[in-house]
């Protein structure tokens, strides 16, 4: 059967701060089973802006990036680096979002499925504000 990947968060809501500061939060790509055979698959992660009426804005709320994670065979997870972070502000705001969304898996021997996770799965960052 084919792995699944997927994150694994150590925390979901990051408290943003106040300016300038950067809150970083650990953030492991995962499989649901060490990835079988002889060849490595590579995952894509990127953050993007969340949806609805508090979305955080890349590179104002936080820090827009993009990662690429290699599994080895036997591998199951691995963390995401440099962290994801959101960045402080002095603004008196309302809790906002941003997504982390996995795309173009690529496996040179088998099929990995990827998820790509919507604001109402557990990819959806929130950022809290301090007030």
């Amino acid at each position: 059967m084919p792995a699944t990947v997927g994150f694994q968060f150590a925390s979901s809501s990051p408290t943003e701060g106040n300016s300038p500061t950067y809150t970083p939060f650990a953030v492991s790509i995962r499989l649901d089973q060490p990835l079988q055979g002889t060849q490595p698959a590579t995952v894509y992660v990127r953050t993007t802006d969340g949806t609805g009426a508090h979305k955080a804005t890349a590179d104002v709320d936080y820090v827009k990036n993009t990662w690429q994670v290699t599994f080895n065979p036997g591998d199951q997870s691995a963390t995401l680096s440099p962290t994801p972070s959101v960045i402080g502000d002095n603004v008196a705001e309302n809790d906002e979002t941003f997504d982390l969304e996995i795309y173009n898996v690529t496996v040179l021997s088998r099929s990995i499925h990827p998820q790509t996770f919507t604001p109402s799965q557990s990819s959806m960052m929130t950022e809290r504000s301090r007030r």
